[in-house]
């Protein structure tokens, strides 16, 4: 349990796979707060040890009702996103998920023990930029290229997300629930784009009316996720879920550029 607290991300994940291991009630809630470590690879071996803990003792956590949710409650928020992800060890819709930057995607194609069962790849870049080192590696890939941009340019320079690279997204996240493997999406940072695409795929996984719960998730993975508007804007039209989809991702960038305006005021005072 102090292991889970080191400094070496390395050591933070042997622990987890330790506990899940020793499968004890203490192990669980230590596991629990581990799904929300900044590590990803962390995060990846929290998951499979609550994974193999609820497959031994047959337990489904139980989740909190979706519209409880409240993005400007940062406990509840917090209280969602551990049950949703430890629920997620038990659902089959989801899979594996890696919200990534440019650089970390090219660390995991080179590193086959950190993440040996990922199988599917949604690379996202700016036009004309090449994809990471590796990227072909992975069996199921898809390549998007358009521009981290929210609001339509008239400028020949700046491509925005269309309605085409939507569908799209959703046709590989329709393939990818006929088939097993992790799942990892990457963009320049990691941030904007990709966490907009992984929303997009969450929320198609789980079906209508899970648009919080997606949300949620897509924060466990990457907490310093800001989903793209406009490609959130465009899944929703897609999704058909009549503005529920934006309005969730829209109330989590309120309430952290309120938080950042706060900090400023209190900063300069």
């Amino acid at each position: 349990m102090r292991s889970l607290k080191d400094d070496n991300g390395g050591v933070r994940g042997a622990a987890a796979s330790a506990l899940g291991k020793i499968g004890n009630a203490a192990a669980t809630d230590g596991l629990q707060q581990a799904l929300l470590d900044a590590d990803s690879g962390v995060r990846h071996h929290a998951a499979e040890a609550l994974k193999k803990i609820g497959s031994k003792n047959g337990d489904t956590p139980a989740l909190l009702p979706q519209d409880s949710v409240n993005f400007d409650s940062n406990s509840q928020t917090e209280r969602l996103i551990s049950a949703r992800v430890v629920t997620n060890c038990h659902n089959d819709k989801l899979p594996m998920l890696f919200i990534t930057s440019c650089a970390e995607a090219s660390e995991h194609f080179r590193c086959t023990i950190k993440a040996p069962s990922l199988k599917h790849l949604i690379s996202i870049g700016s036009p004309g930029v090449a994809p990471p080192e590796g990227w072909t590696k992975i069996p199921h890939r898809l390549r998007l290229e358009f521009h981290d941009i929210e609001t339509p340019y008239d400028d020949p320079e700046y491509v925005l997300a269309t309605t085409d690279d939507i569908a799209k997204v959703i046709n590989f996240a329709s393939e990818i629930s006929q088939s097993e493997g992790d799942l990892l999406i990457h963009c320049q940072a990691g941030i904007s784009r990709s966490s907009a695409v992984a929303l997009t795929v969450c929320t198609y996984l789980l079906g209508a009316g899970s648009e919080a719960e997606a949300l949620a998730y897509v924060l466990a993975v990457r907490p310093q996720a800001m989903p793209n508007l406009w490609v959130v804007e465009l899944a929703d039209a897609a999704l058909n879920r009549k503005g529920k989809l934006l309005k969730v991702a829209q109330k989590h960038q309120d309430a952290v550029f309120s938080k950042y305006r706060n900090y400023q005021t209190w900063d300069g005072q």
